[in-house]
């Protein structure tokens, strides 16, 4: 059985966890290869159809939505001064 101590990133943990807690990095993997897929298949139909500014265009504004998405949605991080 490996080391599953603290100071270890929980992705070195994942092997010794049951099978049961370790799926939530599969259907991480699986979702994001799915929206992958689809950003492509836009991005060429847009490309194909409309022109190719258009896919930097539709880039451009995903990058900038997804921005202030973390911004509004990811609480500040305080910093704690040692005292």
């Amino acid at each position: 059985m490996s080391d599953t101590s603290d100071d270890q990133p929980w992705l070195a943990k994942a092997p010794a966890r049951k099978p049961s807690e370790r799926r939530g990095i599969g259907w991480y993997n699986a979702i994001l290869g799915l929206l992958g897929l689809v950003a492509s298949v836009v991005a060429g139909l847009l490309w194909d159809h409309v022109s190719h500014a258009a896919v930097f265009l539709y880039g451009a504004a995903f990058v900038i939505a997804g921005s202030f998405a973390l911004m509004a949605l990811v609480p500040a991080m305080q910093i704690r001064r040692p005292t």
